[in-house]
């Protein structure tokens, strides 16, 4: 009993630390012209939002990896967009106050000239010390992305490291056993044809 209780204590620690995050991720800086999508006619462009979740602890700022390229941070009401090279490619979001939880992972076929928005979610499980990354490929009016602020890289702070290539490789195979068991668990992004 002791030890769920010390569990659950400094379970709500972290969360209490990662309520507490300022708006502008670090390594990321607002810009107040957004931009217009597609970024480019032959590379894709991928959109990475965040909404206003209404939980405690949800302002955990998320690091999201192409690949395993570090490639941007979110916080709450937040967005970023790259540019990808077409062809299928791996996206990988985890809270950063917390790299023991799992990587939420989806796997998109990028065609150039199209335009990919995923929208992430920072849940509370019940019964779990942590929150965990959800994300939903979207069409472009649920990624709302006029209403949030557009964030691009900021040079005067050092990126994150990439994704360890073990990170990396147990992340994939984790997704890859749960397509193969639960197939609509990831039908979102599995069909996701892009804007």
């Amino acid at each position: 009993m002791r030890r769920i209780l010390l569990f659950a204590i400094i379970g709500a620690f972290f969360v209490t630390l990662m309520s507490c995050g300022e708006v502008a991720p670090g390594p990321m800086k607002a810009n107040e012209v957004h931009p217009k999508f597609p970024l480019s006619s032959d590379k894709a462009t991928l959109v990475m939002s965040r909404g206003w979740e209404a939980m405690y602890g949800s302002n955990a700022h998320i690091n999201t990896f192409l690949d395993g390229k570090f490639i941007g941070v979110t916080a709450i009401n937040t967005y970023f967009a790259t540019q990808v090279d077409p062809g299928s490619h791996y996206v990988f979001s985890q809270p950063i106050a917390l790299v023991s939880a799992p990587y939420s992972i989806s796997k998109l076929n990028f065609e150039a000239g199209k335009t990919y928005y995923l929208n992430l979610q920072v849940r509370q499980p019940p019964f779990t010390p942590m929150p965990i990354v959800g994300t939903f490929a979207v069409p472009p009016e649920e990624a709302e992305v006029a209403d949030k602020t557009y964030m691009v890289r900021n040079p005067a702070v050092a990126a994150p490291a990439d994704m360890s290539a073990e990170d990396k490789s147990g992340a994939i195979a984790d997704y890859e056993k749960e397509l193969k068991e639960d197939p609509d668990k990831h039908k979102d992004a599995v069909n996701y044809k892009g804007y």
